[in-house]
């Protein structure tokens, strides 16, 4: 179902950085690239259950910012993790699950294009990542997850 927006509504864009231990939120005003909120979620549930509970709470929290979500960002997962990876793919199933069930559209970034984008190279740590978002946008974060 499209939504046709009026000039004046908000425009919002979701970023996505999951996680099968917290994962990051961020809602972003589009017109004046402002983050509009920042906060990570997690669960103290382990496997299938942990994913449900964290695409759940997402979903909550987008709720709060529906019809005017444009898109989503999603960074895509590392496969290297080991054991961590079968949990961060069903955290990451789930949460794909909900938007496309909720009609959010929604495009994947890989960690590296993520951090060209901030860092202006494709690699870094998570330290630099946060300095660069609270230096470009006045963003900070209480974990790394938000970044």
């Amino acid at each position: 179902m499209a939504v046709l927006f009026k000039q004046k509504d908000p425009v919002y864009i979701v970023g996505l950085d999951l996680s099968k231990g917290s994962s990051g939120v961020v809602i972003i005003d589009a017109t004046t690239q402002k983050p509009l909120e920042s906060l990570s979620v997690s669960s103290n549930k382990v496997g299938i259950a942990a994913a449900l509970d964290i695409a759940s709470k997402i979903d909550k929290v987008l709720d709060r910012y529906r019809p005017y979500i444009k898109t989503c960002v999603v960074e895509d997962y590392v496969v290297s993790l080991g054991n961590a990876t079968i949990t961060l793919i069903s955290v990451s199933t789930m949460v794909r699950a909900m938007l496309h069930r909720t009609g959010l559209c929604y495009i994947t970034i890989t960690p590296p294009n993520l951090k060209q984008f901030v860092l202006g190279k494709g690699v870094g740590k998570k330290e630099k990542i946060l300095l660069e978002c609270y230096k470009l946008w006045g963003l900070s974060f209480n974990t790394n997850d938000g970044a």
